[in-house]
């Protein structure tokens, strides 16, 4: 399922490496319909909605969104979660380009105009970001919802080791 702030595709889970391909092409050539909004309560809801056996399922986002605790709490309760992380170290860390700049979020559309070269300023950004981090890992570890943690700076060698020890059960 491809969802922002909407359900986008929902492909129902079927066998074969034919099926595997079409998803994985759905996946890399799909371009959002929806504004890059992101309710993973709302996609959650939907899944526990449609599975009516137990399932596996993967939540791949930078769960950067509005807290979802409630509803992948419940997905939880019939079904095996996992999550996969994917972050960017630009999100957490703003250098100091020399001074002001035009920030956008773009779960929100909100624009800042940031002072970079504000040493306090990119300490608070920080502290706010690992703040955030923090409540997710709690939040995952307390429901024993098993996360991989991939950078966008990984080489794609790693990704995919990282990606078969994680589905091996081993830790990433």
């Amino acid at each position: 399922m491809l969802f922002t702030d909407t359900i986008e595709k929902y492909i129902p889970a079927r066998k074969g490496k034919n099926h595997a391909a079409s998803v994985i092409n759905t996946i890399i050539s799909h371009t959002p319909l929806s504004p890059p909004k992101t309710d993973i309560t709302h996609a959650a809801e939907f899944l526990l909605e449609r599975l009516k056996r137990k399932s596996r399922i993967v939540i791949i986002s930078d769960f950067d969104a509005p807290f979802f605790d409630d509803a992948v709490s419940l997905l939880k309760k019939r079904h095996d979660v996992q999550a996969i992380q994917i972050s960017d170290e630009h999100e957490t860390e703003i250098p100091d380009v020399g001074g002001r700049i035009e920030i956008a979020d773009p779960e929100t559309g909100e624009q800042l105009l940031i002072d970079t070269s504000d040493p306090s300023f990119r300490e608070r950004y920080r502290q706010a970001a690992e703040d955030h981090q923090g409540r997710l890992s709690n939040y995952l570890c307390k429901t024993h919802i098993p996360v991989l943690q991939i950078s966008t700076s990984d080489p794609y060698r790693d990704v995919f080791f990282k990606l078969q020890t994680f589905y091996r059960g081993g830790t990433a």
